[in-house]
């Protein structure tokens, strides 16, 4: 009479992992969330990345949408603001090296030599804190501070300037970026 019931030496590899898992269920039951997070979030997103290959229909979908090949990326290398973004990318990313990166480290050194533990204490926190608010928040104090009826030009108002679209100047847009990271 056969033997029903093999042993792991005796299995091919897929009936090996069957008899593993049956007899291991409770560590394949811990993991089973993260598989389930991993195709939800890294693998499933992938099929939406055949978009950039497609020339883009709304009433066929994704799927149905007809194949363009490298129409789509041979335009945006060849268009002249794709260009000029890039380079005005590596300006901005090389001028946080040399004006970002340093600044936290000056303003520790800082810190570091301040002897009146309290106030030292006080300053840790009071420069700790924004890293803790959202983008979102910054972004709305530096809109009430900086807009055209924000805090900055109500003052310089008030001191008979005229208003100044601080953020709407293209020359000012680095300088408020660095001072907004900082």
């Amino acid at each position: 009479m056969p033997n029903r019931y093999l042993t792991s030496a005796q299995a091919s590899g897929a009936q090996r992992l069957w008899i593993n898992m049956k007899k291991y269920w409770q560590i394949y039951l811990l993991i089973l969330p993260a598989i389930t997070w991993y195709i939800l979030f890294a693998y499933y997103p992938m099929a939406g990345l055949q978009l950039a290959f497609k020339t883009y229909k709304v009433r066929q979908g994704i799927w149905g949408s007809p194949w363009a090949g490298l129409q789509n990326f041979t335009a945006v290398f060849r268009d002249v603001s794709f260009i000029r973004s890039i380079w005005r990318t590596l300006f901005i990313n090389l001028g946080r090296l040399l004006f970002c990166f340093p600044a936290p480290i000056i303003l520790a050194l800082m810190l570091n030599e301040v002897r009146v533990g309290k106030t030292k204490k006080f300053m840790q926190v009071v420069y700790t804190f924004p890293q803790f608010l959202s983008w979102v928040i910054v972004a709305s104090i530096m809109t009430n501070l900086l807009s055209t009826d924000g805090l900055v030009n109500s003052a310089l108002y008030a001191m008979g300037s005229d208003r100044i679209n601080i953020l709407g100047s293209e020359n000012l847009f680095v300088p408020i970026l660095y001072l907004t990271d900082i």
